[in-house]
């Protein structure tokens, strides 16, 4: 409590990092704010995205979007001239995986890991903009966490904000963003891996994360849209009530006499088999690769109900609900009251490393 009055009465005394999260259907903001080691979450708002505007993440409708974006930010009270924002990047059109290259000599590295980069990626050196870090060095090999998105996305997405006069600090990768917000910065190596399962409105994105770092992502053709929409088709009922059944019946092999469990049952097959494969590519195709001792939700999808038991049935994992907010403070009421659910993940994440990339 005494945390949260320091807040109120010496708000113009520290500063706030914004997050700005753009999918095909909704943007999302959020605006964080940093008082000495402590962080506020001070404005957080959404906007829905038109269909059309936004394609697969390739922006169609600027103008268009760019009045949404305007609108979205100008909802988070921001006068000041200076916009620092911290934008993602459309998961399908970005890269993002450990790879292993032979351990070079340190004056070699730089141009060893850029040549090694590309035998990984399909695409040619000129068509893309590739940023890495690495992670471990061993005896005989170095560890490369690499990142990349083309050209054209990264450039369309900065002259878009640019030109309303916002300043995109930094354009993330959103799976980086997701472990940014739900996970502390280090975890025990004896954990073992976790699987974090973002099941959007559009899609389901997998980030395989273990050894305090990103492995790799994946994205699956299952979106949250597809399953109201099979809802609302068998059961004869509008967008709307299908989202409440959702939540209402879900997975649940009672409620509702089940009808929604077997309704939704090619879905959860096609989901687990995507978590398999996942799992498997991990232990087969990466030298350290061990089993996966969690599975974590988020997205908006993680709401629908009985979907914890059902894939701790199937899997055999344990499975838990993020937490995007643990590292904030949100006792603020009128704030609290809008955090429902874990779809904020993202531009939570994306906000955190404003506070660290503006100030």
């Amino acid at each position: 409590m005494l945390d949260y009055i320091k807040y109120k009465f010496q708000k113009f005394g520290g500063y706030f990092g914004i997050g700005l999260d753009m999918s095909d259907s909704i943007l999302r903001a959020v605006r964080l704010y940093k008082c000495g080691s402590k962080i506020f979450l001070d404005k957080i708002e959404y906007i829905r995205v038109p269909d059309g505007y936004i394609i697969q993440g390739d922006i169609k409708e600027v103008e268009k979007t760019q009045d949404l974006i305007n609108t979205l930010i100008g909802r988070l009270g921001i006068s000041t001239s200076k916009k620092e924002i911290v934008v993602s990047l459309p998961e399908v059109h970005t890269f993002l995986k450990m790879i292993q290259i032979a351990n070079p000599d340190n004056a070699k590295a730089a141009g060893v890991i850029n040549e090694k980069i590309f035998q990984y990626l399909p695409v040619l050196p000129d068509e893309v903009y590739i940023d890495y870090q690495i992670v471990s060095y061993e005896i005989e090999y170095i560890y490369v966490l690499v990142g990349a998105c083309p050209k054209h996305i990264v450039d369309s997405y900065v002259k878009i904000f640019t030109s309303i006069n916002l300043i995109p600090i930094s354009l993330d990768i959103e799976a980086a963003a997701i472990i940014r917000s739900i996970l502390p910065d280090t975890t025990s190596y004896n954990e073992g891996a976790k699987l974090i399962l973002d099941l959007g409105l559009t899609r389901t994105g997998l980030i395989l994360y273990d050894y305090n770092t990103i492995q790799f992502t994946l994205s699956l053709p299952l979106s949250g849209q597809t399953l109201t929409n099979i809802i609302a088709k068998e059961l004869g009922v509008d967008y709307t009530a299908a989202e409440q059944a959702k939540k209402i019946c879900g997975f649940d092999p009672v409620k509702c006499q089940g009808i929604l469990r077997e309704i939704l049952s090619d879905y959860i097959t096609q989901l687990i088999d995507g978590i398999k494969h996942a799992v498997l590519f991990y232990q087969g195709h990466f030298v350290h690769g061990r089993a996966v001792s969690q599975i974590i939700l988020t997205g908006g999808g993680s709401a629908c109900l009985n979907i914890i038991e059902t894939l701790k049935e199937q899997l055999n994992i344990d499975v838990i609900i993020a937490n995007p907010y643990y590292k904030i403070d949100i006792s603020n009421n009128d704030i609290s009251s809008l955090v429902d659910n874990s779809s904020f993940a993202t531009a939570i994440g994306l906000a955190l490393r404003a506070l660290s990339d503006g100030n």
